[in-house]
């Protein structure tokens, strides 16, 4: 259990990292090159999927199995799904909210809620899937 704890304290770090290179990736490309938003924010998301796969192979997670190719692909097809999921349910808890002075307080922590769910939910998904140890073969028995 202490090895998972550590795994997912550096699946935090990580997650920490790639939102700092999120924020200046968009602060970049929108403030200085003009970019608008919506051109700007998907060529932001492109240097934090690769970052965040070099560091959850390397960091986070290096006994995953050494073939990398489908584990990158299996990465960005479920970081983007994992990111739609998160967003369609943000929204449901701003129209469930019906965000008003009297309820920011609870939109706000559901919305802290929300990403704390997620980012548990894909840690264990990560972990049992797409960054699954490698097996060991009987050579290294």
């Amino acid at each position: 259990m202490k090895g998972v704890a550590k795994q997912f304290g550096a699946f935090l770090a990580v997650g920490g990292v790639s939102g700092c290179i999120l924020l200046a990736t968009n602060f970049v490309l929108r403030e200085l090159l003009s970019l608008p938003p919506n051109i700007a924010y998907p060529c932001g998301f492109l240097p934090v999927i690769v970052t965040n796969f070099v560091m959850m192979r390397k960091i986070v997670m290096p006994s995953a199995d050494p073939r990398w190719g489908r584990q990158l692909l299996a990465f960005v097809a479920s970081t983007v799904v994992w990111r739609g999921l998160e967003s369609v349910f943000g929204l449901f808890l701003f129209d469930a909210v019906k965000l008003s002075d009297s309820t920011k307080c609870l939109y706000y922590a559901l919305v802290v809620g929300n990403a704390g769910l997620f980012t548990v939910l894909k840690f264990v998904y990560y972990r049992l899937t797409v960054f699954k140890p490698r097996p060991v073969t009987t050579s290294e028995a």
